[in-house]
């Protein structure tokens, strides 16, 4: 009996090593590497750089530039229509001529100009983005593109820009700034007055500051003068912690963040503190 199975036992051992082997071996392959576009690319560069934090989703949130220039705009589709989504064949009329091997572009339109609610001075435009458009086929100063990604309602007259004007990645680290200073929120999304969790503000923060997607500040409110002296300084009421946000997105001198909790309704003007990351 104690022989039967082991020539039973070392009967099945034979069977898999002739019929699973193969197949194992397949399964340990490593994956053949498969062209991708340059949206793609920067996507999957952007989401290693800032530890998992969705890039497309991030930067659709939209963000605030400075002398901007497009390099076409959206003057019509294939279809008689005005408002258009992902799939769609439209044309694009080019404004300046693109490096031959541009073939993808942001959709964006500039939605107002944004001024620093404390100084004064321009900051510059909140673009909101749209969706990213690919060429098909080229003309003199047309191009035929599908619509690949739409965030909202594409329109006629929606500006483009080449992927790599607005979707850079962030510095990396060893290229950023250590002397990473407080902020002000200097805009918020949807001109609301007062926003709270989960919603989108600006702040006047960006890459020149060390800023990278994943950085944390604390929101603050109070620290007003109160109109009397101590001491002979200027009397100031105590600040207090009112919430917390994440940057999304970074551009030069601005970047684009998410509440992720509020304790009172945060507003433009807010100040920041920024958070070290052991905190």
């Amino acid at each position: 009996m104690a022989f039967k199975q082991l020539v039973f036992k070392l009967a099945v051992l034979l069977i898999s090593l002739i019929f699973v082997g193969p197949f194992q071996a397949l399964a340990d392959e490593p994956p053949t590497e498969e062209s991708t576009s340059p949206l793609a690319q920067l996507v999957e560069n952007e989401i290693a750089s800032s530890r998992g934090i969705d890039f497309w989703s991030s930067l659709s949130n939209g963000m605030i530039v400075r002398e901007l220039t497009a390099d076409g705009k959206l003057i019509g589709a294939k279809d008689s229509k005005t408002i258009f989504s992902m799939g769609d064949i439209v044309y694009i009329l080019l404004q300046k001529e693109s490096p031959a091997s541009s073939n993808e572009w942001v959709l964006f339109r500039k939605i107002k100009k944004v001024y620093h609610p404390k100084t004064k001075e321009f900051v510059g435009d909140l673009i909101e983005i749209t969706g990213t458009v690919r060429a098909i086929e080229n003309h003199d100063h047309t191009i035929t593109g599908q619509i690949i990604r739409s965030k909202d309602a594409i329109s006629l007259d929606d500006e483009i820009a080449a992927v790599g004007t607005l979707m850079r990645t962030a510095t990396s680290p060893e290229g950023a700034s250590s002397d990473k200073k407080d902020g002000t929120i200097i805009e918020v999304r949807d001109n609301r007055l007062d926003t709270g969790e989960q919603d989108i503000v600006y702040i006047d923060r960006g890459r020149k500051d060390g800023i990278l997607p994943g950085n944390r500040f604390e929101i603050l409110h109070g620290g007003q003068e109160t109109g009397h002296r101590f001491e002979g300084k200027k009397a100031t009421l105590p600040q207090r912690s009112v919430g917390h946000l994440v940057i999304l997105s970074t551009q030069e001198q601005t970047a684009t963040a998410r509440i992720l909790e509020s304790s009172e309704p945060i507003s433009k003007g807010d100040p920041l503190q920024y958070l070290p990351k052991n905190k």
